[in-house]
């Protein structure tokens, strides 16, 4: 028989390269310059038991998802919520591990990336575990704690671009000295307020 051929293994950039592609929003604007891309994994996906982006499967979960995704949705709208917190920005927390924000927060953003009229960014904030980069099989590139410990990195560059036309990732990063105080900081609220403002189409 021949000899076995091994698929390349693709190895994560630990800095972002030079090549950049830009990527028009819904309106047809220029968005971010993305230097890295990921075409993300369905089979992967849906063997974990999330949604795939396939609007010709309805599933009971992809309808409770889209329950949830309309409230949300919905109090985005000018005059829902009184408040003057940015209202496109979505957290899933919880009080105990294994309580489902990875599960959720997954199926939730591959059900807004059906939103014809909305780009979805995809942020992992958990260091420690990276549940959510690894769903996306993006654990190993720089990413959000990075971006806060380093003042010479740019936002744009460790935005990652992904085969769902509309989803884009920033996964939690490498830094293996990173703590979790750094989501208090000063610079995280600015950071969060500038992802927030930048694109008023985007969750």
């Amino acid at each position: 028989p021949p000899p076995a051929v091994e698929a390349p293994v693709a190895v994560p950039p630990s800095l972002p390269s030079s090549a950049a592609t830009t990527v028009a929003g819904p309106d047809g604007a220029a968005k971010e310059n993305f230097r890295n891309y990921v075409a993300v994994d369905f089979e992967r996906l849906a063997a974990a038991g999330h949604l795939v982006p396939d609007t010709s499967v309805i599933t009971r979960a992809s309808e409770e998802y889209q329950q949830i995704k309309r409230r949300l949705l919905g109090n985005m709208v000018e005059g829902i919520l009184n408040t003057p917190r940015p209202k496109n920005l979505i957290m899933i927390t919880s009080s105990l591990p294994s309580e489902g924000k990875t599960f959720t927060s997954v199926n939730l953003a591959l059900s807004l990336t059906m939103e014809v009229d909305h780009t979805i960014l995809v942020i992992d904030t958990d260091i420690v575990k990276r549940d959510l980069s690894r769903a996306f099989g993006v654990e190993g590139y720089p990413g959000l704690y990075d971006l806060l410990g380093d003042d010479s990195l740019r936002l744009e560059d460790l935005l990652i671009r992904t085969s769902i036309p509309n989803l884009v990732l920033l996964p939690a990063g490498q830094d293996r000295d990173a703590s979790t105080e750094r989501l208090a900081s000063a610079q995280m609220r600015a950071l969060t307020d500038e992802l927030a403002g930048r694109y008023s189409d985007r969750v």
